[in-house]
């Protein structure tokens, strides 16, 4: 087994076997504040591996109840034991106000950073209503102090089950920070359940490259009762119907050669 280092929440990290860390292993009481720690820790290391693994069902509220924002700092990756429930990110956060000037989303990328193998689930999101809640978006970008481009992202292989809106790329006016404009992002083989925009490209300098991304209701999963144990089904009758009339997988705006390849689009009004 490669040799990991471990984060503490409020302690250390500490050195497991080898002399060169592999990746951070992130452990401890799984909130917000636990996992941005672990993303510092790993963005501040010596190691030529800036990854944070995360495991198990985490909150992304503080201690306190509080939803926060995660920043993945440049070159770190976050990555998850799978999306079938090896790694769940909960999610309270977040409400539209218009259409360019959204809440804070739960989690930006920086340059060069990488989010994979999770599922993302908002347990205060209705599927059985006739329409959905107007949450801010679950991923967006994010530049640096020195307003470096947040280029070359990559989302890969990750389920978003109910997402009023998935994924932004682009440019947009949050209650605290400005989007500007990127390059090289690459979406891939990620899944999405039911979603009024699934992914949004705004303000792409220089192809983004979408690949093998896929869309339908039916992948939708809910929780029983618990937020942390989300278990298979689909929407219902009239979730479908909200879809069919309002869902976009893909909303393409001022943007120089995307590539969109192998896009898989079910249930929804348009595909792009």
């Amino acid at each position: 087994m490669s040799p990991k280092w471990v984060y503490v929440a409020a302690a250390s990290c500490i050195l497991l076997g080898g002399d060169l860390c592999a990746a951070f292993e992130c452990v401890g009481t799984k909130n917000a504040t636990t996992l941005q720690g672990c993303i510092n820790a790993a963005a501040q290391s010596s190691s030529s591996d800036h990854t944070v693994l995360v495991s198990g069902s985490w909150d992304l509220r503080n201690a306190g109840g509080q939803p926060i924002q995660v920043i993945v700092k440049p070159g770190v990756a976050v990555v998850g034991a799978g999306t079938r429930w090896g790694t769940t990110f909960n999610v309270h956060y977040g409400q539209y106000g218009s259409a360019d000037d959204f809440d804070d989303a739960a989690i930006y990328l920086m340059r060069g950073s990488r989010l994979e193998g999770i599922a993302f689930w908002y347990p205060d999101q209705s599927i059985t209503a006739s329409s959905m809640t107007a949450y801010s978006p679950t991923v967006a970008l994010l530049e640096d102090q020195a307003f470096e481009e947040p280029n070359g992202v990559l989302i890969h292989n990750n389920l978003f089950m109910n997402s009023y809106a998935a994924i932004f790329l682009g440019s947009y006016r949050s209650l605290t920070h400005d989007m500007g404009p990127h390059e090289r992002a690459v979406v891939s083989n990620n899944r999405f359940g039911i979603c009024y925009r699934g992914i949004i490209v705004d303000l792409n300098t220089d192809v983004d490259r979408f690949l093998m991304n896929h869309f339908h209701p039916q992948l939708l999963k809910y929780n029983a009762g618990t937020p942390q144990n989300p278990v298979e089904g689909g929407a219902s009758q009239a979730m479908k119907d909200w879809l069919k009339a309002n869902q976009v997988a893909m909303e393409i705006r001022h943007s120089d050669w995307p590539l969109v390849e192998g896009l898989h689009v079910g249930g929804a009004l348009y595909g792009v």
